[in-house]
């Protein structure tokens, strides 16, 4: 059975369970016993499928700042915690102080269900016992990953909790953050007991290395950069946040290990290359559920009730006509790519035919993750257009200056939120935008990634395909960042690298220039949306240096009426904010609920 139908069987469960509650014919759910679901295969499954669905996975329900929440307009924020790649009403440095995740009942329940399994040998045959304990141990080394990226050191409970106990007992410490580290390789060491293979949805070796691979690069940059930033107070002086620099080549050697045990399986995993037009190939990279280069990925169906909102997100109102857009890709996160050269060596605006040609020459990796103006889907036009000019002349340095009323070509702008107002024949902004709305970009660009350009339309929770944790080119680019940290296998690194840009049709880097900086340029723009960004800043101690008060820019068209021509210019997103990254937020506050019931968990962490 595919843990898609059994997460459908959980979820109906659950449902029986709740409504159990007001019948008579059906056991409540707090007198349920073991021998009623984990007594059989198929109840362990049922079981199993439960925790994986609490996993950690920031995906399609994933909203930054509020946590795991089946909500229509998740999808709008889902890489809202991307800072830069995106801008929305809520982006760059906000919700910093976290949701509260606190995932303990769930590590009740994975210590409850090893608990079963080491008492209850008899029921197993062969090596099922131990493939069902070491996958319970990545399950748990998940959620204590999810903790201790927020907040740095955090309990390690390893046994079922008895509630029943002397209260006392149940206030359990905070451990150092290095503690909470090794616990987390020491289980996934654990997890290697994993078959190599498994069903889609469900873990094995490879996951299991994967995950080492992920969480020790972490470990390690959290040891060789915390000394970098000025953190105080008790949390930091007493070890639970931090780990000893002493540690960051025990850290980046596990990840480098763990990393080169997945890539070395050519004949389990490669980088998808199955379309030679490079822009479709990487789009379809993300649709492909059998897709080669997927480790790991969570599946998602109407059938389960698990399906979400993602597609429509994706799309202007002009499009599906209720779309609820907020969050689009920045002009910051372009030019990580590429430079946009829409002006010439005089300093003026090109002049362009139509919107899509500044876009002709653009990276197909890029193309792939974003629509540009001018871009269609299904025959719908991205006629993507901020305003219409009588007539402009001179530079466009003026033009791009944040205060409208100091541009000379000003009184020559026409601006308006009615996509059906025209000047003379001519609509003054695009159908899909740029007005003040919020449902509408506000950079010129809408996401592409993980969008399902095949489908024929988009509606409300339909959208069923599944999202990738962990894919090869991660691992890749895991091994080349641990390499460069480590001083080994340089040019292994590089030919990691140079693999990565190849697939996505990139200009070729020299091998001489190829050095760390390189490497996490590039994880930033092979993993662009995918919710890496936010935690690889927190991990190098970065963040608070280069969003040091960061301007969120858009590339924005405008068309010149006296020309019958269009240019555009790079200017300042609405509301001109700028964001800065403070010091607090590279750990998260400790539920203040889960302070006022233990103050054993104190201190919190620094300036909270």
């Amino acid at each position: 059975m595919s843990m898609k139908s059994l997460t459908k069987l959980f979820l109906f469960a659950l449902s029986i369970f709740v409504y159990g509650c007001n019948s008579l014919d059906i056991k409540p759910l707090d007198i349920i016993t073991d021998g009623d679901i984990l007594s059989s295969d198929y109840g362990i499954k049922t079981y199993v499928a439960g925790l994986y669905r609490k996993l950690p996975m920031e995906d399609f329900t994933y909203y930054h700042g509020k946590g795991w929440k089946r909500d229509w307009n998740i999808a709008g924020d889902m890489s809202g915690s991307a800072l830069t790649e995106t801008y929305s009403g809520m982006a760059g440095c906000d919700r910093m102080e976290g949701f509260e995740y606190w995932p303990y009942p769930e590590i009740r329940d994975v210590n409850h269900y090893i608990k079963y399994l080491e008492t209850h040998p008899e029921q197993f045959s062969g090596n099922q016992l131990k493939e069902l304990i070491a996958e319970a141990h990545f399950i748990r080394a998940f959620y204590y990953f999810g903790l201790v990226k927020r907040y740095g050191g955090v309990p390690i409970i390893t046994e079922e909790q008895d509630v029943f106990a002397d209260p006392s007992s149940l206030l359990v410490s905070r451990e150092t953050e290095e503690k909470v580290w090794d616990f987390i390789y020491s289980e996934l060491i654990l997890a290697y007991d994993m078959p190599e293979t498994s069903e889609p949805g469900r873990a094995n070796r490879y996951v299991a290395a994967a995950l080492m691979s992920r969480a020790m690069l972490y470990a390690g940059s959290i040891a060789k950069y915390t000394s970098s930033v000025d953190f105080k107070g008790d949390a930091y002086t007493k070890n639970i946040i931090g780990a000893p620099a002493s540690k960051a080549q025990t850290y980046f050697q596990a990840a480098y290990d763990a990393a080169d045990m997945i890539i070395r399986q050519t004949d389990k995993y490669e980088l998808y290359r199955a379309d030679a037009d490079k822009c479709a190939n990487y789009m379809n990279l993300f649709l492909d559920e059998a897709s080669k280069e997927n480790i790991f990925i969570r599946q998602y169906s109407i059938d389960s009730g698990t399906e979400s909102c993602w597609d429509i997100n994706c799309v202007p109102q002009s499009i599906c006509g209720s779309s609820v857009c907020s969050a689009y890709p920045t002009m910051n996160l372009i030019e990580m790519f590429q430079e946009i050269d829409v002006i010439d060596d005089n300093g003026e605006p090109h002049r362009y035919n139509n919107l899509s040609e500044p876009f002709v020459d653009i990276e197909p990796r890029l193309k792939a993750i974003l629509y540009c103006p001018g871009d269609s889907w299904n025959g719908n036009y991205f006629d993507i257009q901020k305003g219409l000019y009588k007539h402009f002349e001179g530079l466009a340095e003026p033009e791009m200056n944040d205060f409208e009323g100091l541009r000379p070509n000003f009184s020559n702008l026409i601006l308006t939120n009615e996509h059906t107002q025209m000047y003379e024949g001519k609509l003054i902004i695009g159908q899909a935008g740029i007005s003040t709305k919020s449902q509408e970009t506000q950079t010129g660009f809408y996401r592409k990634k993980y969008f399902d350009y095949k489908a024929s339309s988009v509606g409300w929770w339909t959208s069923e395909h599944h999202y990738i944790e962990f894919r090869l080119a991660e691992i890749m680019l895991n091994r080349a960042e641990a390499a460069f940290e480590l001083g080994i296998e340089i040019e292994q690194a590089k030919a990691d690298i140079k693999a990565i840009r190849d697939r996505a049709g990139a200009v070729e880097i020299p091998d001489a220039v190829i050095d760390l900086s390189v490497v996490r340029e590039e994880r930033r723009r092979e993993l662009a949306f995918e919710n890496h960004l936010l935690w690889d800043l927190r991990r190098w101690r970065t963040a608070h240096l280069e969003l040091d008060k960061t301007k969120i820019y858009g590339l924005y068209p405008y068309y010149i009426f006296d020309e019958d021509k269009f240019i555009f210019l790079r200017q300042r997103c609405p509301g001109q904010r700028e964001y800065s990254f403070q010091i607090k937020a590279y750990y998260e506050k400790l539920p203040q609920k889960e302070l006022d019931k233990n103050p054993n968990l104190y201190p919190n962490n620094p300036e909270y």
